[in-house]
């Protein structure tokens, strides 16, 4: 029976693909999954969640992550956002994946407009890079310093931002190791205490 697939729906197209692909020994499954990434268009504007999420567990993905300080010379202050997801939990650094044709500079300043709603006015890179595999999948990154046009606080509404002198213990433990590595003198900075999920007794502390 011929069937002419112009005149299916785009539901009934993903049903019938959903049940063939998995009929597909691994060599042709590859070729079936090149065939269709020909036909992406633009790829400059992101390959949209369900795609990354699928290709970053089978080849390395390159994210910029922005610390944002209060100063290049002599940073004394961290900008960090609260970050709850089916990833991640805690306080982390703004970043982003960098997409087809951006530099790092441009991952960066898209970065702070999209996460932080301000621009960049000054940037340093740090010698700091990164290779990592988690429950999302593989990721190389290198970390840069950086310094907003305006304070981000005037430009967010809400909670889970904030200016922090210490890196606090919730923070994300591959973040904290960026923060440590890129600026030394936190590590030197006393901890300060911090009640970070309200209940914490002075044992519960993370200090160092």
């Amino acid at each position: 029976m011929n069937v002419d697939y112009t005149k299916m729906s785009q539901d009934d197209l993903m049903r019938m693909v959903t049940l063939i692909f998995p009929c597909l020994n691994q060599d042709l499954l590859k070729s079936a999954a090149a065939r269709a990434i020909y036909f992406i268009k633009e790829p400059g504007k992101g390959l949209g969640t369900e795609l990354f999420e699928a290709i970053i567990p089978l080849t390395p993905q390159t994210a910029v992550e922005s610390i944002i300080v209060d100063s290049l010379d002599m940073p004394t202050k961290v900008f960090l956002t609260w970050r709850d997801d089916k990833h991640y939990r805690g306080w982390h650094c703004p970043g982003k994946f960098m997409l087809i044709g951006e530099s790092f500079r441009d991952v960066i300043i898209r970065t702070l407009k999209d996460e932080l709603g301000v621009k960049v006015k000054r940037i340093k890179e740090t010698p700091v890079s990164y290779s990592r595999t988690d429950s999302r999948g593989h990721t190389a990154g290198t970390i840069y310093l950086v310094v907003p046009d305006v304070d981000p606080l005037e430009s967010l509404e809400g909670e889970g931002k904030k200016w922090f002198s210490y890196i606090p213990c919730d923070t994300l433990e591959h973040h904290k190791e960026f923060i440590k590595r890129a600026i030394p003198t936190m590590r030197k900075n006393k901890i300060e205490e911090e009640v970070a999920r309200r209940n914490f007794t002075r044992t519960n502390l993370c200090r160092g």
